[in-house]
């Protein structure tokens, strides 16, 4: 696996804390050479390929690798890549690995052509958990832009019940950037759906609300 970020770069892992961040230190120098690399030459497939091998595995410090290496260059990104990227959520081990994928890779690229949200609703009725955290964290980087406010809705209401708490951290964090940008008509979504929603969503929605707004959605009805 060194080899693919360069010779003599050695990867830490099972290391103490100290330890760890000198081998992260040296991971990301890796990574950010490797980025210079691939845009100064533009090799998208031979990225992909590095990734598709970094993003196979058990270690974190590789999947961040990964979506290092591919976060600039989503835009070159078509429906291929993006179904490739959809593959690699059944790799997911934890938040950390697939926030970075989802939130900067499969995000904008859903921002950018809407019609791929047809997979973030398949997504939402999945049965795996990271699957579903995904449908939500996909749709953020369209909340941000004022996108998609009646697919917020939509798979809010598929997803307000779910009782995993990453998926509802997922969904609160999607409440609560499309609040950011668009409360006029995120707050009285999260009126009506107040009585039936997780506290752990509404508190997460409601973050950047001024204070006596968050104070209404949060009162027990």
């Amino acid at each position: 696996m060194p080899a693919l970020l360069g010779a003599g770069v050695p990867l830490v892992y099972g290391l103490n804390v100290a330890r760890r961040s000198i081998g992260n230190q040296i991971l990301v120098d890796a990574v950010g050479q490797s980025i210079e690399r691939v845009q100064q030459g533009g090799r998208l497939g031979q990225s992909l390929a590095e990734c598709k091998a970094l993003f196979s595995g058990s270690v974190l410090e590789e999947k961040v690798a990964a979506v290092f290496l591919l976060e600039d260059l989503h835009a070159n990104c078509g429906d291929r890549e993006f179904k490739l990227f959809e593959s690699w959520l059944d790799r997911i081990s934890s938040w950390a690995d697939h926030d970075g994928l989802v939130h900067g890779l499969i995000s904008p690229m859903a921002a950018a052509k809407p019609a791929r949200l047809k997979a973030v609703f398949r997504w939402a009725k999945s049965p795996k958990r990271w699957h579903r955290r995904a449908a939500c964290v996909a749709l953020i980087r369209g909340a941000r832009a004022k996108l998609f406010f009646p697919d917020v809705v939509k798979l809010s209401n598929l997803l307000v019940a779910d009782e995993d708490d990453m998926v509802q951290k997922g969904l609160g964090w999607l409440l609560r950037e499309t609040a950011k940008f668009d409360a006029k008509r995120t707050v009285p979504y999260l009126m009506k759906i107040r009585a039936r929603a997780p506290r752990l969503v509404l508190r997460t929605a409601c973050e950047t609300l001024p204070v006596n707004v968050r104070k209404k959605v949060l009162a027990q009805k």
